[in-house]
């Protein structure tokens, strides 16, 4: 069985996290929404392993725990102001609108992994 990159399986993932989250967004079925909404979920899943495996491989074991419990603390600092501003712009714009931008802006963040050369050169095991 050949082995697939990293990257494509990152990028892989970002990418069906926007389709999920424009799907979401253009659709008014409750029942058809909370599919695109279970598919962007599990693509999270795949999200969320792929890094954390880099992270696992890339940082030394003696500064693992700083770094993880640093992205945590940077991640939790940063919930009240997406809170906030999420609150704000789905009074501005509406949620539809805000759910079909964040899919096409995960869709354009998912050719980053593909392009750039250091994250292409990363081989998990």
């Amino acid at each position: 069985m050949k082995k697939t990159a990293p990257m494509r399986l990152f990028a892989l993932g970002l990418f069906l996290s926007g389709l999920a989250l424009i799907g979401a967004g253009w659709t008014t079925n409750l029942i058809i929404g909370t599919i695109f909404m279970a598919c962007f979920s599990a693509s999270l899943v795949l999200v969320n392993v792929v890094l954390n495996s880099m992270m696992m491989i890339l940082i030394k074991d003696s500064h693992r725990g700083r770094v993880f419990t640093l992205v945590a603390a940077i991640g939790g600092i940063f919930v009240p102001f997406a809170a906030l501003s999420g609150g704000f712009l789905v009074d501005v714009v509406g949620i539809a609108v805000l759910f079909v931008a964040s899919g096409f802006w995960l869709i354009a963040w998912s050719l980053f992994p593909l392009v750039d050369r250091d994250l292409k050169q990363v081989k998990l095991g």
